[in-house]
């Protein structure tokens, strides 16, 4: 680790406290000792978001020299409260900013040095324009395609799962055929949820095969005009204000503008394979996968707790009725509690 610049991970929660439930364990299972971790919670009031906290801060008192929770700066587009994070005076002692999605998570050990000999080995060939370094993500645009390469599943999922699908953003979206797997903006697999299905099976519900199959595996480039989603990157801490726009507030479209339109590259660590457990359209039908993963990272990481903090999907909606009972108790009578036509009938 002392060759390795000072390095904050900077995770950006949200309402999804079930994919933060596996991802912290995974991180504190397979990240070096002595990397800082940050989580900032960037949604509050639902139940879900509230959760979320909760999580965060069980995880922040079980390893409370690792993990540090920021609650202080409202909700806010994910690009402007990153950007005021990583402003705050002690953010000045960092080199580099790893920023992780809080469903995105390593499966194996060495991805964070690996991570960062990707970057030290891009910046030597670039310099100023090497933009970012990023580990092999599973869910990914891009990633998708690479994996099945990795794992030398190409063969199967033409012919067991792939059709002709739509690919790209709603205002330019296009028919793909089947024989084609597109890497770009919303691209195959971001749109088919029934795709991440079958590839959740054989990667993420399988972390020790993926994990095996990126063992020593060299860099690759990601072509910088291919939209490549920014589940984890780790990147010059100064780059996050380098792409501000006062007209535009997406993270990952900024930082993709920016370095298309300055020529610049980045570089997948292939033998850093990650798991990205949802894009927003898969989040419903594959909630049962979740679930899955849960109890396969509980044996694959053998924290000495549970990963879940619901013992069962009952406790759950128990937990969810008693939070909807509070809120109606003082929305009704925030002196006496229920009471009126809601429940005198």
């Amino acid at each position: 680790m002392s060759d390795i610049p000072r390095t904050a991970v900077v995770i950006l929660a949200c309402s999804d406290f079930r994919a933060l439930e596996i991802s912290l364990t995974c991180h504190m299972t397979f990240a070096p000792k002595g990397v800082d971790f940050y989580i900032l919670q960037n949604c509050r009031g639902s139940f879900s978001s509230e959760r979320t906290l909760e999580v965060a801060n069980r995880f922040a008192n079980r390893y409370p020299t690792r993990i540090d929770v920021r609650t202080g700066l409202a909700p806010d587009y994910a690009y402007d409260n990153i950007r005021r994070l990583l402003s705050e005076p002690e953010f000045s002692a960092y080199d580099l900013i790893c920023k992780v999605d809080d469903d995105c998570f390593p499966i194996s050990e060495n991805w964070f040095q690996a991570l960062h000999a990707t970057y030290a080995k891009g910046v030597a060939r670039d310099g100023d324009k090497f933009a970012y370094a990023t580990p092999l993500i599973n869910n990914n645009t891009w990633g998708f395609r690479e994996t099945l390469s990795v794992l030398s599943l190409e063969k199967r999922f033409f012919e067991e799962m792939a059709s002709v699908h739509w690919a790209g953003p709603d205002a330019d979206k296009r028919i793909v055929p089947a024989d084609t797997i597109d890497v770009g903006a919303c691209g195959t697999i971001w749109r088919n949820p029934h795709f991440a299905r079958w590839l959740h099976k054989e990667t993420t519900l399988q972390p020790g095969v993926f994990a095996k199959a990126c063992a020593g595996l060299e860099p690759v480039p990601v072509p910088s005009d291919h939209r490549y989603s920014i589940g984890c990157i780790l990147f010059r801490k100064d780059l996050w204000h380098d792409i501000a726009s006062a007209k535009n507030h997406d993270d990952e479209g900024l930082l993709f503008d920016y370095v298309r339109e300055n020529d610049m590259t980045i570089d997948c660590a292939r033998s850093a394979p990650f798991v990205h457990l949802n894009y927003f359209k898969q989040r419903g039908e594959n909630a049962d996968l979740v679930e899955a993963a849960s109890s396969v990272y509980q044996d694959y990481c053998a924290p000495p707790y549970p990963i879940s903090g619901f013992p069962s999907k009952a406790h759950e909606v128990s937990a969810r009725l008693e939070a909807l009972e509070r809120k109606l108790q003082a929305a009704l009578d925030p002196g006496t509690g229920l009471k009126g036509p809601l429940y005198s009938r």
